[in-house]
């Protein structure tokens, strides 16, 4: 013999065994509660994305300006090496292989231009046209 008590099933010896009835409704979540989480998700979603899309941008002219700094260098170099004067065009066939091992690229998608020896190598996206100074792609000198 047996007595269900609750969700158990008890056998007269004591022994507890689980009723095979689907667990009660209560256990869930109500749609209110479901509805306050999904707030507060989308609330941190809200305020982190413009951070996460800002510190990408200034990575990429970290890395463009990283670019910029090597190419000049290599210009430089190239220039000592081959007595160039301070008006003789840099190409980049001058540089590569010699002083740079591969064609630099922006992460932006820009062109870089290496112009003369005297002139800073610059990139095509160059300022954006903002007056914020973490995305700009050229050299701060």
């Amino acid at each position: 013999m047996s007595k269900v008590k609750g969700r158990f099933l008890i056998h007269l010896d004591g022994k507890r065994l689980k009723s095979k009835n689907p667990p009660s409704l209560d256990a869930g979540l109500t749609l209110v509660e479901t509805m306050i989480v999904v707030c507060i998700l989308a609330l941190i979603v809200a305020v982190a994305l413009p951070n996460f899309l800002r510190a990408r941008e200034e990575a990429s002219a970290k890395l463009c300006v990283a670019k910029l700094r090597q190419m000049e260098t290599a210009k430089e170099r190239w220039a000592w090496s081959s007595g160039a004067g301070l008006a003789t065009e840099v190409y980049m066939s001058d540089l590569v292989s010699d002083f740079i091992k591969i064609a630099p690229v922006c992460p932006s998608e820009g062109e870089y231009t290496l112009g003369t020896v005297s002139e800073n190598p610059t990139c095509s996206i160059g300022t954006n046209d903002s007056e914020d100074l973490f995305d700009d792609h050229e050299l701060p000198y």
